[in-house]
């Protein structure tokens, strides 16, 4: 499938997978919102990592 399709000219699962998509990566995104919030994940350099690995790679 062309990337050049909008969403109008796709079939009613096609537009529903796309619509669950959007859905499913603003929860991961809420969820990393949360987790950097209470300290669980660190972003070091573009990454996120568990807040217990960053120790180690600070060592590195």
């Amino acid at each position: 499938m062309s990337s050049s399709h909008d969403i109008t000219t796709l079939s009613l699962q096609e537009q529903a997978f796309f619509a669950l998509g959007e859905k499913l990566q603003m929860a991961a995104r809420d969820v990393i919102k949360r987790k950097l919030a209470s300290g669980e994940y660190v972003l070091i350099d573009g990454k996120y990592y568990l807040a217990s690995d960053a120790p180690n790679l600070a060592d590195k």
